[in-house]
């Protein structure tokens, strides 16, 4: 089997409230795409965007204190010259994102946590898996680092009264991990993830599908 890889990670931030964020147009992602996307607030956050899929939504509810937060990634396993994302939210709020383009896989999963500490997540059997990490944060808070044997950290740093996201990757041929915490991430409101791609067993080239 062969490790997917990173192509690129590029962050992206929306500074005013709003239901409705195209994130990026025009990219090309003749891979496949990972975004994780952060919301200052509790929406619930979705899109119409062709060829997307959603993982998952972890939610931070600070029990009435303003530092909830909304953590959801979205993936796709498309061949596009030119991709483009809208996120739609069930409520006008401040969002960053971070886009990870892949090369190699096709089965993504995922465990997400209401904290700072990116959770266990396990697969069924041992593969040649792209960890992926990633933690929001309300404000202009962002990590320092990755967690240990993590690199190529990315940030999107928001606002003072919206919300960033950092995340960092490994490959490393297991069937579970479990990354611990990113550096200098001080904030209340934190949601956080731990994501494997891996190919099918199957597969016979290195595409994303």
């Amino acid at each position: 089997m062969t490790f997917p890889s990173v192509v690129a990670a590029t962050g992206y931030v929306q500074s005013s409230d709003t239901t409705s964020w195209a994130v990026y147009t025009g990219v090309n992602v003749n891979h496949g795409s990972i975004l994780i996307v952060s919301a200052a607030g509790l929406p619930t956050l979705s899109t119409a965007s062709s060829g997307w899929s959603k993982l998952g939504q972890q939610n931070h509810d600070d029990l009435g204190i303003d530092d909830d937060i909304a953590s959801a990634v979205f993936y796709k396993t498309a061949d596009t010259a030119s991709d483009s994302f809208t996120l739609d939210s069930t409520i006008a709020k401040q969002f960053s994102a971070v886009l990870i383009r892949v090369s190699g896989g096709g089965t993504v999963s995922g465990s997400s946590s209401s904290t700072s500490n990116p959770p266990n997540h396990s697969i069924a059997s041992t593969r040649d898996v792209l960890w992926v990490t990633a933690v929001s944060a309300g404000g202009t808070d962002i990590a320092a680092g990755a967690p240990s044997g993590y690199s190529g950290l990315t940030t999107a740093q928001g606002f003072s009264d919206g919300v960033s996201t950092s995340i960092g990757y490994k490959t490393a041929t297991a069937s579970s991990d479990n990354p611990g915490l990113f550096s200098g991430i001080i904030a209340n409101g934190v949601a956080s993830w731990t994501i494997a791609l891996y190919a099918s067993r199957n597969r016979r080239s290195s595409g994303f599908l």
